[in-house]
């Protein structure tokens, strides 16, 4: 390897101390791609700088931070297929175009009316995902060179990594609050959601209800028929009370075979209707095993909370001991806090 001489290092691209301090104090992912955006034309002196995320259900990469020219604004769609940014992020190379005015790329006759003339795009990726473009327009000659585009790419490989590393967080924040089985929310999420709706309660008398629900006899599912059928069902439960709740509950599995749900604005009239839907919904629930049919059903037990209340344990305890009422009843049956 030959010896690198001064002249050599001060020739090569410095990366600006106010861009990392920049990044540093970006909060949200819209700002760290607008600081990319901003500083990478910085960098490479180009006169518009675009980042675009890709959108792989519709096959659209979407514009999501600009800086300089907007000749193609922010919120813009820009297909992938038949366009050079759409090129980029499919083959994960980057090009140049040197001459946007006999360019065969569908964006480019709008890019050169609006006074961009050549450009240079590169893919945005890392740890084997592929998250968009980041894209420069230049506005007078001679166009992006080779350097300057390895210079990019090096700014574009930097985003890349930094996107992967939000994502990786973002899941790690899921993974923290999410049951890894049936994949709805665990216990961690009930003191939070409980702790809120209190605080709402307290401010303007705003209801909430509280329903657990038991799995009747599930000892005897995981013992006749394998914990691994025994985790199909907790499964199946967990979609079903899912799909039956409103948008505004939170299901919550609160260990073994209990469930919760947190039920926002309900009355308690209100909150056994709901809660009895819920019931119908498991017993509803059919299963094989072996050639068996197997069905199961639920006791479910339903405390309102409201300002007499002296604490949101208290409404938990409630609803507790009108879980053990319903299965003292008989089972497969919803009581309500007395």
């Amino acid at each position: 390897m030959s010896k690198r001489t001064t002249s050599d290092l001060l020739r090569e691209p410095k990366i600006p101390i106010g861009f990392l301090n920049a990044l540093n104090r970006c909060t949200s992912r819209e700002e760290v791609l607008s600081t990319y955006a901003e500083w990478s034309g910085r960098i490479v002196s180009a006169d518009r700088t675009t980042v675009a995320m890709a959108d792989a259900d519709d096959g659209m990469l979407d514009v999501i931070a600009i800086d300089g020219n907007k000749v193609i604004a922010t919120g813009s769609r820009i297909p992938i297929a038949g366009t050079l940014m759409g090129r980029v992020f499919e083959t994960q190379k980057p090009e140049i175009c040197s001459d946007l005015s006999i360019s065969e790329y569908s964006e480019a006759p709008r890019l050169f009316a609006g006074g961009i003339l050549s450009c240079m795009d590169v893919p945005l990726s890392a740890g084997g995902q592929r998250f968009g473009v980041l894209a420069q327009g230049f506005e007078n000659p001679p166009p992006p060179t080779e350097t300057d585009m390895a210079i990019l790419q090096a700014i574009g490989n930097c985003l890349g990594s930094h996107l992967l590393l939000q994502e990786q967080l973002v899941k790690l924040g899921e993974l923290a609050l999410t049951d890894p089985l049936t994949r709805v929310f665990n216990r961690r999420v009930f003191d939070d959601r409980i702790g809120a709706l209190w605080s709402q309660l307290q401010d303007d008398g705003h209801h909430y209800s509280v329903a657990l629900v038991d799995l009747d006899h599930f000892k005897a599912i995981n013992d006749t028929f394998g914990h691994d059928f025994g985790d199909h069902v907790l499964k199946a439960v967990a979609h079903a009370l899912t799909e039956a709740s409103r948008a505004t509950d939170t299901v919550i599995r609160m260990g073994g075979e209990e469930f919760c749900v947190v039920l926002e604005g309900t009355s308690l009239e209100e909150a056994m209707l709901i809660v009895e839907r819920l019931r119908r919904k498991i017993g509803d629930l059919e299963f094989t095993c072996d050639g068996k049919k197997v069905s199961i059903s639920a006791s479910i037990g339903v405390a309102t909370a409201d300002r007499s209340h002296d604490s949101p344990r208290l409404v938990s305890m409630l609803a507790d001991q009108a879980l053990y009422q319903a299965k003292k009843d008989g089972r497969n049956r919803v009581a309500p806090a007395a």
